[in-house]
This record gives C-alpha cells, structure tokens and sequence, in this order.
C-alpha cells in the first residue's frame, strides 16, 4: 500500500457566456456563486438576504447583467457540472461596492471624482468552487468576462468590485489590473474592512 498522493490534474473547463446557456440554468449557477462569493454555506439564506439579493434576482433579466461560466465535465459520465462564475450587474447605490460611496458623495468627498466614476460601473461579482481554487479558474473567468463584456454589450467603461482586505483573491484582482479606490474602505457586515476596486477598460499601458 502507497503512501504517495497523486497530484490533482487540472479538469478541462470552458468558460461559455452565460446568455449562451439556459436562462434559468445561468440564474442557479449566479445564485450558487454568489453564496461562495459571500462566504456562507446556505444557499437558502443567501437568496433571502436583501443584501446579497440584487447580485442575483432574476439574473439575465436586467439590463446589462453580463456574465461567464466555468464549466467541465465527470470524467465518469460526461455530466456538466458548473464549478465557477463571474458576472456584472449595475447596482448603483445598492452593491457593496458603490452604496458607501454614494453616502460619501457630495459630503465630505468633493474632491474625489473616482467616487462619481466608479458609480457609474457595473459592480462585479466572482467565485469557484472551494475545490477548484489555486488552478487559475478565477483569472481564466475574469480574463473571459472582460472579453464578453466589451462584445456582448459595449458601453460599459470598466467594472468595480467590493472585496475585504484580507481576501486573498485581492492580489489576483490586483495582478490583472484593479486599483483601489482612495478612501473606500468601509467595516463590512463581518466586521472587517472591504475595499472598493475599479477596472478601467481604457486604461493606458
């Protein structure tokens, strides 16, 4: 008997727009993410806090929500099986990422035109499945998600996000191209510190 321990391979997966797939199977794939995206573990919850519900109430119904799958396949019976997604919404005022910024707006913020900017972009929300981070499926999904929402939609300057400080998913967001937003840091609904990042589409390199 063999102590070794075989390394994991990493699946296949592709990473098809979610306006591609059923309407109702692309709005259980949201809600699913969007429980690992909070960090709970009850997806009945999840879908009765107000909070979390604008991420995903009747995804793909809104104008501009726009988002991308990762899916792969059992190796025993070819069953589709989705492990990760990334979408946008706008939620001006209403995500995590914006609604302190609007409150700050105006007040004592004058001098921070980032504030008005980053309310003007739609707010992005990501997860994989606990089992599938470290094989680079969250850079895969936002390397895709920032392809379909230049084609599918236009218009959209860039796209924000909400993420707490000590997330490691914050180096990632940091290595393909998000800043943060001077002055956004707020105590989240866990008691720590999030922070609002931007995206910008026109960025000079």
């Amino acid at each position: 008997m063999s102590g070794t321990t075989t390394k994991k391979e990493p699946p296949m997966i592709e990473y098809p727009s979610l306006s591609s797939i059923p309407l109702k199977s692309a709005q259980d794939i949201v809600w699913q993410m969007l429980m690992h995206a909070a960090h709970e573990n009850d997806l009945e919850q999840v879908k009765a806090n107000s909070l979390l519900q604008p991420y995903a109430q009747d995804f793909g119904q809104q104008k501009g929500d726009i988002g991308v799958g990762a899916i792969t396949k059992k190796q025993e019976d070819d069953e589709v099986v989705p492990i990760g997604a990334a979408w946008v919404r706008f939620l001006p005022g209403v995500g995590f990422a914006t609604a302190h910024l609007k409150q700050k707006d105006g007040h004592d913020n004058d001098n921070k035109p980032e504030f008005q900017m980053v309310l003007e972009l739609p707010e992005l929300a990501i997860a994989c499945l606990p089992e599938y981070r470290g094989m680079g499926v969250g850079s895969s999904l936002l390397k895709r998600l920032f392809e379909v929402v230049q084609q599918e939609k236009g218009g959209y300057k860039g796209i924000c996000l909400s993420c707490r400080s000590d997330n490691p998913a914050l180096r990632l967001y940091e290595r393909v191209g998000f800043v943060n937003v001077e002055g956004s840091e707020l105590t989240n609904r866990a008691g720590g510190t999030s922070l609002t990042l931007m995206y910008l589409f026109d960025k000079k390199e």
